[in-house]
């Protein structure tokens, strides 16, 4: 997902600021405590999408259970008709 991708390069870059080389670039360096803050919103976001991901498992586990009611009852139907009783 774009959240762990993004989660795992801070926390590459974190560990890459810590080595020797990562210090003498003088870039900013990113506190392991800033993490959180910087994916506040993304995690917002993440906890939308599974609320919608749950829903539409639902209402697909609520579709599946009423075409197969309805086919059970078409078949009860069928198999009720009076040319299946006179064929039987």
């Amino acid at each position: 997902m774009e959240f762990e991708e993004a989660d795992d390069k801070i926390t590459d870059y974190i560990s890459w600021k810590n080595i020797e080389k990562g210090r003498a670039t003088k870039l900013p360096m990113i506190e392991e405590s800033h993490i959180e803050i910087l994916f506040l919103e993304w995690e917002t976001q993440l906890i939308k999408a599974e609320r919608a991901t749950s829903r539409a498992k639902a209402t697909r586990n609520n579709i599946i259970e009423l075409v197969n009611d309805n086919l059970h009852s078409a078949n009860l139907i069928f198999e009720c008709t009076r040319e299946n009783l006179l064929m039987v």
